[in-house]
């Protein structure tokens, strides 16, 4: 999906800071970077805090709203970060 979407000017990544609800999350378990980003898992963004954090909902744990990355101050809060610290994410916008 994420090839085809790109390929056909359909989606393209944005920083973080650019999520919107409706938008894709990436996700590597490996941690690749670069031209190592090899996406294993896709997340649904399903709200944006007004701080900016990104709650996302998953089939894996059938759960919805919760956070993406960790907060400011590095606490394992149950977000996928906290759960997964070697991945690497990227934010897919969806036009």
């Amino acid at each position: 999906m994420r090839a085809y979407a790109q390929s056909a000017g359909l989606a393209f990544f944005v920083p973080e800071r650019y999520a919107m609800v409706g938008d894709v999350v990436a996700a590597d378990w490996g941690g690749g970077r670069g031209s190592d980003f090899s996406p294993k898992h896709l997340m649904l963004i399903t709200a944006v805090t007004p701080g900016g954090q990104i709650q996302i909902g998953s089939h894996g744990r059938d759960r919805f709203d919760f956070p993406l990355l960790q907060d400011p101050h590095g606490r394992s809060d149950g977000s996928v970060q906290g759960l997964e610290p070697e991945a690497t994410f990227r934010v897919l916008h969806i036009l």
